[in-house]
Order: structure tokens, then C-alpha cells, then sequence
């Protein structure tokens, strides 16, 4: 959802729509939010396009992301101090001794990551998964399959790797100002509250 639609947010409109193409309300003539609701979202198509036509997050001129760099020992201890010590079924080491020991098997964990990284495939064996059911609310129907949901268990190593290729790929769109201004998801100190000091 684009930013200026946070303001729609604010009137409550039940009938708007949005997608690529300019919104448009529903007409009703009995609508006494009408005229407000029409030049919100007037005013918020003409923002859009003037954005798309002074935004430069189309004219990228940096290297592109062919492959990944390397991970390096020490990034990889900062990712595993910040695991969580739980341990799949498929896990042929119990994860709390990967992390205990984790100064004697950095070596072999950093090259089976890099392996990985630099041949840009991922091993059949961190493909893997145990999904359980799960039930959603205690004292809930056992018997009602509507009342569970699933549960999916990783491997450690494939977790491992999927934060690897995540401070890779956000290096990547830091560097090259590739994010939107107002892109908070998924970025350290940044939050949607940003956006209402800064608009």
C-alpha cells in the first residue's frame, strides 16, 4: 500500500479502491463525504504521478546483484548469537551445540554458507521440512481440522543460510538506494510511526 493512502486511513471511507491505475470511488449521491473523498483522492492521484515522474528509484546505475558476496566468519557469529537455540528433527547436530561450539565449527558452517552463496542453489537437504498441525486456540474441537493450523520446522543450517542471503540482499539495496523512502518493513530502525514526522 502506497504511503499517501494513509491518509484515506484517516476518513474512514469503507469504498475506494487501489491499484496501479488511479482510484476511483464509488458515486453516490447521498453521500455527504463525497467532495471531501473526491479531492483526497484527486489530490493523491496527482502525488502519485508527480512521485513516479521526479522518482529515481528507477534509474539505477550500479553494479547489478549477479551473485552473492561471501559470508565472513565473524558476520556469521554476530547471525548465530542471534539465533534461537530450537532444534528440528532433521537437524543432525541438536542446535544448542552448534551454538555452544560455535567458535571450533565456524570454519565448516561459513564454508558450507559460502558454498551455498556462490553456486547461488540451495542442497536438497535444507529443503527439507516438518510441518505439524498445530491448534489454534486451547480447549478448541481436536476432531474439527478447521482448528489447527500448520506448524513449519526447519532445519537450523537452512535458517542460517536464509539470514546469510538476507544481510547479503539488504547490503545490496542499502548501497544502491534501491528502497523506497518510506520502506519500513524489514528494516532495522525504521517504522511506519516514521512516516507521520516525516510527511
Amino acid at each position: 500500500m502506497e504511503v499517501g493512502l494513509v491518509r484515506l486511513a484517516f476518513l474512514c471511507i469503507p469504498s475506494y479502491h487501489v491499484g496501479r491505475t488511479p482510484l476511483k470511488i464509488a458515486r453516490n449521491k447521498t453521500d455527504p463525504w463525497d467532495n471531501q473523498k473526491t479531492n483526497c483522492i484527486n489530490s493523491l492521484n496527482n502525488e502519485r504521478h508527480e512521485r513516479s515522474q521526479n522518482s529515481t528509484f528507477n534509474k539505477f546505475d550500479g553494479l547489478p546483484l549477479e551473485t552473492l558476496q561471501p559470508i565472513t566468519e565473524r558476520e556469521l557469529l554476530k547471525l548465530l548469537k542471534d539465533c534461537k537455540p530450537t532444534t528440528c528433527e532433521l537437524d543432525p547436530i541438536p542446535t544448542t551445540m552448534i551454538l555452544e561450539y560455535s567458535d571450533i565449527l565456524i570454519g565448516a558452517i561459513t564454508s558450507i554458507i559460502n558454498m551455498s552463496l556462490e553456486s547461488g542453489s540451495v542442497s536438497e537437504v535444507y529443503k527439507e521440512v516438518l510441518v505439524r498441525p498445530l491448534i489454534k486456540k486451547p480447549g478448541s474441537d481436536e476432531n474439527n481440522m478447521k482448528n489447527y493450523r500448520p506448524v513449519s520446522n526447519l532445519p537450523f543450517m537452512s535458517k542460517l543460510l536464509e539470514k546469510a542471503v538476507k544481510v547479503r540482499l539488504s547490503t545490496h539495496l542499502t548501497d544502491n538506494n534501491l528502497l523506497e523512502k518510506f520502506q519500513s518493513a524489514y528494516r532495522p530502525r525504521h517504522s511506519t510511526r516514521q512516516h507521520l514526522f516525516e510527511w
